[in-house]
């Protein structure tokens, strides 16, 4: 049995016995009875309704971290296999003796390092917000 039911079955003895013809009273407050269970019901639906769009919201707050968190690491290992072959150029360089090899091999660094990792987020999260399906 619901609290609600349980409440009101356990007040019906005071409906009762305090109106003047007793189930006579009992009668005129059916309807207040009926209201009350009608509104419980739609809180019911409500909070079920809401809870429901907080487990999509979730839902949507998972993937987005999921796909920004995969992308991140994504690019933060590229960035670092690429930094290391520059830098295995750069020690060649330097073992021959070759300046040129070490100079375009510095050179190489300072372009990737100046440019941000995170240029490409902004695109992404317009193709997130975009609807449309992203494959990876």
């Amino acid at each position: 049995m619901s609290k609600a039911l349980e409440v009101i079955k356990n007040r019906l003895p005071s409906v009762v016995s305090s109106s003047a013809g007793g189930y006579v009273g009992l009668v005129t407050h059916i309807p207040k009875l009926v209201g009350f269970l009608s509104e419980h019901n739609r809180s019911k639906e409500e909070i079920a309704r809401i809870k429901a769009q907080l487990e999509v919201i979730k839902s949507e707050i998972d993937h987005r971290y999921d796909l920004y968190n995969s992308s991140m690491a994504g690019i933060f290992s590229e960035r670092r296999s690429n930094i290391d072959r520059i830098f295995d150029v750069i020690e060649k360089g330097m073992e021959k003796n070759d300046t040129e090899i070490v100079l375009v091999g510095l050179r190489a660094v300072s372009d990737l390092v100046s440019t941000s990792p995170f240029k490409d987020m902004e695109s992404l999260g317009r193709l997130i917000n975009s609807g449309k399906t992203i494959d990876l």
